[in-house]
């Protein structure tokens, strides 16, 4: 029986428009290039995807928290369940 992978929790947060949510995009696609186009994050956006490092798999669960003060109050959640957090 195969062991499930670890689960490493996220979460990206910051200032308004200063590029959470370009990075998230870009981990989802490296293929794609950076927009230009800048759509502000209403609450959270949330990227899962395996990930191998040293011969081992993980399962990583980005969060891209809004930094815009009316949705700070949801950050919290994430926050106490994260693994590491991200500042830009």
């Amino acid at each position: 029986m195969q062991a499930e992978a670890p689960k490493i929790n996220l979460v990206l947060i910051g200032e308004p428009s200063v590029g959470k949510s370009s990075l998230l995009l870009y981990w989802r696609n490296p293929a794609d290039s950076f927009s230009d186009l800048y759509i502000t994050t209403i609450g959270q956006d949330l990227l899962e995807r395996s990930y191998e490092a040293s011969g081992k798999q993980y399962q990583l669960r980005i969060i891209d928290a809004s930094g815009l003060q009316n949705y700070v109050y949801l950050n919290k959640p994430h926050l106490e369940k994260a693994d590491g957090v991200i500042v830009t």
